[in-house]
């Protein structure tokens, strides 16, 4: 996205395409994994992080194609939604919001988890709809999930700066031409597509 080609530009605008720039560019993954284990181990305890590094580390899911020499920032979104989640969980909920729309805007798809702070709102607010056949009171409902509604509202908020600040930066059509990229790459099946359809289409031509 045009947020994350932001973020990437200082890593390489000004520096030579050397070995030195292209180790540094390398760490930078293995810095914001670092600090993502080392808050999950706070937050959630050591055996927690030893055992999200274990399965982060035997796994190769994510190294499709080129990627198997790794890139930099490659990564970057699950450190942001990992520390995200132990923010939520220590209830600094405007800095986890924050976190959380750095993720979605630099690689879209984990607006799920995003999704997943809002949602238990929204099924509650249904829930008591239906069970009390009245149309529940909206102010004191947010009040009862005060933390995932100032989660989301700084989401949001972070989101539509993010967007303004990308479109000021290169322009305003560079979101347009990101869709247009994705979908491109959507129409069809490539190495990176991990999907029910490309499962099916294993062992076809157009796979």
């Amino acid at each position: 996205t045009p947020v994350w080609t932001a973020m990437a530009r200082p890593f390489f605008l000004y520096s030579e395409a050397n070995e030195l720039s292209l180790v540094i560019g390398g760490l930078a993954d293995a810095l914001l994994l670092g600090l993502m284990f080392l808050a999950v181990g706070f937050t959630f305890g050591p055996r927690q992080a030893l055992l999200g590094m274990l399965v982060f580390g035997a796994t190769d899911l994510y190294m499709f194609g080129t990627n198997w020499a790794g890139a930099t920032l490659r990564h970057d979104w699950i450190a942001y939604l990992g520390i995200g989640v132990c923010l939520l969980r220590r209830e600094r909920f405007v800095l986890a919001g924050v976190l959380l729309a750095f993720a979605v805007m630099i690689r879209a798809f984990p607006g799920i988890g995003l999704a997943g702070v809002g949602l238990p709102c929204l099924v509650a607010f249904a829930e008591r709809w239906i069970r009390d056949r009245k149309i529940p009171n909206l102010i004191a409902h947010l009040g009862e999930h005060e933390g995932a509604v100032r989660c989301v509202l700084a989401a949001i908020v972070t989101m539509a700066v993010l967007v303004v600040v990308t479109s000021l930066l290169f322009s305003f059509g560079a979101w347009v031409d990101w869709m247009k990229k994705i979908s491109l790459l959507d129409a069809g099946i490539g190495t990176k597509d991990v999907s029910l359809r490309s499962l099916v289409a294993f062992g076809t031509e157009e796979a």
